[in-house]
């Protein structure tokens, strides 16, 4: 029971600092001058990063506590890779929309940018439903021992 805590807060505690320093990680990962000042002025790091945090670990708890209760024999690797690649789709998705959108509403050219950084949130969601997954997983009733068993 002990471990079972512990993975939960250390998910809790990596997703809670990637998203007070978003704008850190984001500008070391990626990084053009006129885009971050306009990203940093406008707060537009934060909003993304929680977008990824919040879908990961939300599609994580669709997987581990939603889908693998109604379809008993929704536990296997392979069902946690089909929910990883919609978590990695859907995310990104997300947050290139709603950064493109804040672009045209601006009259900006940043298109490019927002494909790099919408590259960077598939890399982050694709870590973030990791973590949420090692960090929930273990109270499920059917799967939890997937992706990996121990």
């Amino acid at each position: 029971m002990k471990h079972k805590v512990i993975w939960l807060i250390a998910g809790l505690i990596i997703s809670v600092l990637f998203i007070v320093f978003s704008a850190q990680v984001y500008e070391y990962l990626y990084y053009e001058q006129e885009f971050s000042e306009w990203m940093f002025e406008q707060n537009l790091y934060l909003r993304l990063s929680l977008f990824i945090v919040i879908i990961a670990w939300a599609m994580a708890a669709i997987f581990y506590y939603g889908l693998s209760l109604l379809f008993v024999n929704f536990s296997r690797w392979y069902h946690w890779l089909i929910m990883l690649i919609v978590t990695v789709s859907l995310a990104p998705g997300v947050a290139f929309y709603y950064l493109n959108g804040q672009t045209i509403e601006e009259a900006l050219e940043f298109s490019i940018q927002c494909q790099a950084i919408s590259t960077i949130n598939v890399a982050l969601t694709a870590v973030f439903f990791i973590i949420a997954s090692y960090s929930m997983r273990w109270w499920s009733r059917n799967a939890a021992y997937t992706p990996i068993p121990q």
